[in-house]
Formats: C-alpha cells, structure tokens, sequence
C-alpha cells in the first residue's frame, strides 16, 4: 500500500516526486498507484512519473524535461559539499528521453544507467560533477562524500569515474576524508599542488585541533562560511594566542580569502615558508613524524 503521504514522502520520493519504477521496486502495487491518481494523491509529469500536491518545483521542472536533477545539485540535496554561485538546476536527461537537446544535460564520463530517482543517488550525481566541477572543487566534493559516508571507503567512488580519462580518475589520489569542510579541502589539494607537504586535522596540546599543519609550526586554518563575530570567533582567537605562546605561526583564512582571494592567499602562506617559519621550534610535546612533513616548493 502506498500508506500516508507523509510517509511516502520520507521514504519514496524526492522533492515530492517518485518514480513508477521506484514505487514498483519497493513493492508498491501497481492497483494501489493508479488509485492514488484518480484519488488526487500522485500527479502525472510525464509517462511513469508522479508528484505529490506539494512538490518541489525544481525537481519536477527537471522530470518534465526528461531527466532528473543530478550532478552539483543533487549532491548539495545530498548534503555533500559544493562550491557557491550554483545559478540553475543541473540536470541528467535520459538517453531515451526525446526532449533531450545537445549541451541541455549534465553527463558523465560513458554511458550512466536510466536515472530511477527524481534526484540522482551520489555515485552518478558525483560522475556528472566530474565533467562539470573544475579538478579543485571536484576532489573536495569527494572529500566531502568519504566524511559524510562513514561506512564508505574511497573504492566506493571509482565506479563515477571508471570511464573518465587517467587525469580524472588520478584525482581520487588526492581524496581525504579527514577533510572537515570545503575549504579545508581546498587550501589542501592546492598547497599540495605547489608541492607544499603538510598534514591536516592534527591535534595540538594545549590548542586542539587545527585543520591544516605546514611543517613543524606554520598552522593554516579555515573560518566557515557562517563565522561570525561571537563566541567562536572569540574561541578561535583565543587558540591562536595559545598557539602563538607555544611557537607555532597561525594563519586563519576566510571563506572569501579561499573562494574568491586564493592568488593573494596562497602568495601570503608560500612567503612564510620561503621565510622559514614552518620550521621554527615550538614548546608543545607536539614534533613533526619526519623531515617529510617539510614543505619543498
């Protein structure tokens, strides 16, 4: 039965919209969904999909056009990290669909299966993304995936980029889920790609955790998009005074500084290593594992 709409809604559709195949996989009756029709709970879009009275109308946009919602917007529905400034909803229109127009769709690298879901599930959203994030933001979002999924392990992400080019598929070299945000993933893989070695999300006595350790004592940590003045703004200001009184040299980065000033950003961080001020000694139990944790650049 197709019970509550509530509960439907919770356990079937996305934004408010479900697919026939959907409902079929579930062990819906078919009897069941054609009484839901005549009796004004489900709407037709189009051939074999449906949307309650109150669905999403971005979702259902997508539907109509012969696709689903996918890539960068399907993951952010996911609760997956993606970059701002996202102006439309991408879609992923069905090979079968007639109403596809060339450069109308979000696609992958080779051929995705027929989407089942109004919104694509993480593996095909995340292959779509591939073609369509710049490599930075890509590997971020796969950092992203690997911290929300706990039970998943980075093999898990090789079937969205099986049929990419080796340049795609390397990036998954470069995934961390450690990663604790967006922009901690970011100053990562490009510090990195400057050949700067450093290791994240490392504990220091007597300050915490802080989100990126260049060397033995440069600290680069990322402020989030909602910081604000209050009381973690104050408490982050106080580890950076701890850390200071300790040797280190903290540098805090905002969310625009790495979205939108990173040239400047980036200059400010390798002028301190060029200074040495990664290698100054600290008083905190904390040491470096070996020389390799020194950035070369």
């Amino acid at each position: 039965m197709l019970g509550s709409m509530s509960r439907m809604r919770g356990s079937w559709t996305d934004g408010g919209v479900v697919s026939r195949r959907h409902l079929l996989a579930h062990g819906t009756d078919p009897k069941d969904i054609a009484r839901a029709v005549r009796q004004g709970r489900l709407a037709v879009i189009r051939r074999g999909w449906y949307q309650t009275a109150d669905a999403d109308d971005a979702v259902t946009s997508a539907v109509r056009r012969g696709g689903v919602v996918s890539c960068v917007s399907a993951l952010e529905r996911h609760g997956i990290w993606v970059p701002p400034g996202i102006d439309r909803t991408h879609v992923r229109v069905s090979h079968f669909a007639r109403s596809a127009r060339p450069g109308d769709s979000c696609t992958g690298f080779g051929r995705l299966p027929t989407p089942e879901r109004a919104v694509d599930p993480i593996l095909p959203a995340l292959a779509c993304a591939a073609k369509c994030l710049p490599w930075d933001h890509f590997v971020a979002a796969c950092d992203s995936v690997l911290h929300q999924n706990r039970a998943w392990e980075l093999v898990d992400l090789v079937p969205a980029v099986a049929s990419a080019p080796p340049r795609v598929r390397s990036l998954l070299d470069r995934v961390d889920r450690l990663a604790d945000s967006g922009t901690e993933s970011l100053v990562r893989v490009r510090l990195r790609s400057k050949r700067v070695r450093l290791t994240i999300q490392v504990y220091i006595p007597g300050v915490g955790t802080v989100d990126t350790l260049i060397g033995r004592s440069l600290i680069v940590e990322c402020d989030s998009r909602a910081h604000h003045l209050g009381e973690g703004y104050q408490t982050d200001r106080a580890r950076d005074r701890a850390a200071r009184r300790l040797g280190y040299h903290p540098v805090r980065l905002t969310w625009e500084d790495v979205m939108f000033r990173w040239p400047e950003a980036e200059r400010e961080i390798l002028d301190m290593i060029r200074m040495g001020l990664h290698r100054q000694r600290v008083r905190s139990g904390h040491q470096p594992c070996s020389e390799d944790v020194y950035p070369a650049i």
